[in-house]
């Protein structure tokens, strides 16, 4: 699997050899969410290493008070986790990447991750699908809130990108978990109580309680489908 820092190298050489401008700025919104995750990396690795967010600030470029307001979590991550940082899986920033592509130049928030979610597909997809929460009923109800929604001016996806992350981070510490998956980052899209998503949910016509409890036990029937395979596997290694 390539690492981050690959992924940025093609990325970056797929928009200089894009002929189509549009492709070329789709790739760049997915080349965000790489350079996003890798600089979010190396400013865990500098507090760890006991720089200061002053340290990091002068090495960015900018302020004190704007490294601090984006980055405070790490130190928090840093403390929960002995590893100091929380890796995103790939099903992870594939969903994240999709919500950054249908917000395109909008801000991303927390009903396009659960579009992300349902274009991605897989338990999690399956388990909102179960309550009605279908790709086109979402996009119906965010085209009418769009539809009411005083145009602002446009402030860059990695703002979204980041405040998802930083949620989804916060979500899967407080499980105990060692990645950022699919799973923390709905759950983290759908945490606060004035999220978008919850508003998506409660327009539907579906029961947030329902419909946590649904994801959970989809991750945790996942989850022993995933040990009862690596145990068999184990089993038949040691059989030949």
């Amino acid at each position: 699997m390539p690492t981050p820092e690959q992924r940025i190298c093609r990325l970056a050489q797929e928009v200089a050899d894009a002929q189509d401008p549009l492709r070329a700025l789709e790739t760049l919104v997915e080349l965000r969410v790489e350079i996003e995750a890798v600089t979010r990396e190396q400013v865990a690795c500098g507090l760890r290493a006991g720089r200061s967010f002053g340290d990091i600030a002068r090495a960015m470029g900018i302020s004190r008070q704007a490294v601090h307001r984006r980055y405070r979590d790490l130190a928090r991550v840093g403390a929960a986790n002995e590893h100091g940082r929380l890796a995103t899986t790939e099903e992870a920033r594939r969903v994240v990447f999709a919500a950054s592509r249908e917000a395109g130049q909008a801000q991303l928030r927390s009903e396009h991750v659960l579009i992300g979610v349902l274009r991605c597909g897989g338990d999690a997809a399956r388990a909102l699908e179960e309550q009605g929460v279908t790709l086109a009923a979402v996009k119906e109800g965010l085209a009418a809130q769009d539809a009411d929604r005083q145009p602002s001016a446009f402030s860059g996806p990695s703002d979204g990108i980041r405040e998802v992350l930083s949620e989804a981070a916060r979500v899967a510490i407080a499980r105990g978990e060692e990645e950022i998956g699919v799973y923390a980052v709905l759950l983290g899209a759908l945490s606060r109580p004035d999220a978008g998503a919850r508003r998506m949910l409660g327009a539907l016509g579906v029961d947030l309680a329902s419909t946590v409890g649904r994801l959970e036990r989809a991750r945790t029937s996942r989850d022993a489908t995933n040990r009862s395979s690596a145990a068999n596997q184990t089993r038949g290694g040691h059989a030949a």
